[in-house]
């Protein structure tokens, strides 16, 4: 099992650091963007819950095979 967390000071970046996604952000508020990645891998099984400080547009695609749920747990300003 393989677990990973990040701190990232760009959209695109966090766009980029989910292993195995296709995705694409965009921020759609101003300001200085901080996100961050909390990351569980295994055989089988990923976990992901990013958070960040700008509301982002998300699109993408998941890896091929898999079934994926998006909760927001909160909304920035």
């Amino acid at each position: 099992m393989e677990f990973r967390i990040a701190a990232l000071a760009d959209a695109h970046d966090l766009s980029h650091a989910v292993n195995g996604w296709e995705q694409v952000y965009r921020q759609i508020t101003p300001g200085r963007f901080e996100g961050t990645l909390f990351q569980v891998n295994s055989p089988g099984f990923q976990f992901f819950q990013e958070a960040t400080n700008r509301r982002v547009v998300q699109s993408g695609v998941s890896p091929n095979g898999l079934s994926s749920i998006a909760v927001p747990l909160t909304a920035p300003m």
